[in-house]
């Protein structure tokens, strides 16, 4: 009997769930509660699942600064407290049931934060300056109400996730060499939503686009879109926006939708077109469409303004049964619409208007463009 109880004692103890406070300058004791936060040297070197890490800002010390903190987290959840602030810190959570940052927190000096299995990670006013963001395996991930600014190097945000939705983020002033933002399948397909993004003096360097939607380990993209994504004197290595579908994974047959709406580009030079539309996968097919899209004054640097690639599997595009779209260029445009691969496989209906050329290069036999000439 006695056995017995002091097994159900240590069942129930191994199950209740402890919630660590941190504060980045405490003052003594440090017992890791609310009233008497602890550092994040005090914590425990381990953690069960329903444990909570909380980080706060200045409660009885003086200082929201967390600076040069390098530390993963297995297991706990882990929230990023309004007010704080991540100073050149490295921050990552595994196999967790959740990431949450919220209110008005700053990631500044080269911070990163990052998730590995995390079922779901949720930002929502959660800024990065020179800092990064990285999700990887989450079911849900949340990105909004955020200002990302002065990215450099391979600093970047990057989303892989069952479901993805960002919503009202700007980005500003920085210079990349990977696609500024990221959206990626997981282990299953996937649904993407991107809202009120803008982009205003970003490049990126080598044959990233600004904006990457991509699909892998024959993974679908399902019901996905672009809501009113925006470009301002932006630089890209490829496109504004890159839709593309790995090679490898997937047995059977599958599409990746993705329609984009509204979009607004302004200045700037890019490689690949505005839209980028990429299959790689023999099994992969890519549903898109266009609508509504304004661009003025982009140099396209002697290149094509929509690049349909399919090298094995079929890329369609539809840019003719909704809003019409305005391609307004200056002369440095060298086609419409081109298609590379198996050209057969890539199909684009476009209707609206351009001030530069109409000709198309390379497609297949369903592919047809009626536009006007009032730029």
């Amino acid at each position: 009997m006695k056995r017995l109880l002091a097994s159900l004692l240590l069942c129930s103890h191994s199950v209740l769930a402890a919630v660590y406070y941190v504060e980045p300058a405490p003052v003594a004791p440090y017992s890791c509660t609310a009233t008497q936060p602890c550092r994040v040297q005090d914590l425990p070197t381990a953690f069960s699942p329903s444990d909570s890490v909380i980080f706060l800002p200045a409660t009885t010390g003086t200082s929201s600064t967390y600076a040069s903190i390098s530390k993963t987290f297995a297991k706990p959840s882990v929230t990023l407290s309004a007010g704080t602030t991540f100073s050149a810190c490295a921050i990552q959570v595994q196999h967790s049931n959740s990431l949450t940052c919220v209110g008005t927190v700053n990631l500044i000096a080269g911070s990163s934060l990052a998730t590995a299995t995390v079922a779901t990670v949720s930002a929502d006013g959660c800024n990065f300056d020179n800092s990064q963001f990285i999700v990887q395996g989450a079911s849900a991930a949340t990105f909004k109400n955020a200002a990302v600014t002065a990215l450099s190097s391979t600093r970047r945000i990057q989303l892989q996730a069952s479901t993805v939705n960002v919503d009202t983020v700007a980005f500003s002033s920085g210079t990349v060499g990977a696609p500024v933002l990221s959206l990626i399948t997981g282990n299953s397909d996937s649904t993407f939503s991107l809202n009120a993004i803008s982009m205003n003096g970003m490049t990126t360097t080598g044959a990233n686009s600004l904006i990457l939607v991509q699909s892998t380990n024959g993974k679908e993209i399902q019901s996905s879109g672009a809501q009113s994504p925006s470009f301002t004197n932006c630089v890209s290595g490829s496109a504004l926006i890159e839709m593309r579908v790995n090679g490898g994974g997937g047995q059977t047959a599958f599409t990746c939708d993705f329609g984009i709406a509204s979009l607004t580009a302004t200045g700037g030079s890019v490689v690949k077109g505005i839209y980028y539309f990429n299959n790689n996968n023999n099994n992969g097919a890519i549903s898109a469409s266009v609508e509504l899209t304004t661009v003025t004054g982009v140099n396209l640097g002697g290149g094509n303004a929509i690049n349909l690639n399919a090298n094995s599997g079929v890329v369609g595009v539809d840019g003719w049964s909704t809003g019409a779209n305005s391609f307004c260029f200056d002369n440095n445009v060298l086609n419409l619409i081109a298609c590379t691969g198996t050209q057969a496989n890539a199909n684009i209906r476009l209707q609206g208007d351009t001030n530069g050329p109409t000709t198309i290069s390379g497609c297949g036999v369903t592919t047809m463009a009626n536009m006007g000439n009032s730029c």
